[in-house]
């Protein structure tokens, strides 16, 4: 009986261990859980807020227009992006802004509105006319020019624009004694130039 239990007790020891070496699906003790073809990302990812006054407008991130502002840009890849906000009417915002990982970075940005570097204040010559008009100024606000008397034309930059149910008109400061105008109407359109006398 002796031998019996004896035997029992060995065998119950090296059974467990034959099972452990003939499991093809056994725990590899060195296996660390892990596997080699497939890459871990250990990046980390910032966060871009871009708001303007006024809002609407374009937002470039590296030459790739991304949409309006407000906006938020997530998942970007941390370092230093060229930035550019446009907007009709206002001057063109170009920075450089850097992104950090696990951060949301702000950029607020008030946009300039385009200069009103000319003073048409004056009196001009319809060219090829013995028309004379007494054009004024105030502000981004033009009237005056012969033909167009009534109309009063928005100055952005350098282009004059006016536009109703009858009229729309589109012109260009070419320089300080220079205006080209466009009106365009039911009956045609006319080009009219002038020159400051």
């Amino acid at each position: 009986m002796k031998t019996n239990t004896l035997f029992s007790i060995v065998l119950a020891m090296f059974l467990p261990l034959a099972a452990c070496e003939s499991d093809p699906g056994g725990t590899d003790p060195t296996d660390t859980g892990t596997d080699s073809d497939v890459p871990i990302d250990t990046e980390e990812y910032g966060m871009l807020s871009v708001d303007t006054t006024p809002d609407g407008a374009t937002l470039t991130l590296n030459e790739e227009v991304k949409g309006t502002t407000p906006i938020t840009l997530e998942s970007l890849t941390p370092g230093a992006y060229s930035v550019r906000i446009s907007l009709a009417g206002y001057l063109d915002y170009v920075d450089t802004v850097t992104v950090s990982a696990d951060a949301t970075t702000p950029l607020d940005v008030t946009l300039e509105p385009e200069g009103t570097d000319y003073d048409l204040n004056d009196r001009w010559v319809h060219d090829g006319t013995p028309d004379i008009c007494d054009v004024t100024q105030t502000g981004d606000q033009v009237r005056g020019f012969c033909g167009c008397e009534a109309a009063s034309l928005t100055l952005t930059g350098s282009s004059l624009a006016f536009s109703d149910s009858d009229v729309t008109i589109t012109g260009e400061v070419l320089d300080e004694d220079h205006v080209s105008l466009t009106i365009e109407h039911a009956w045609g359109t006319d080009n009219f130039s002038y020159t400051r006398l």
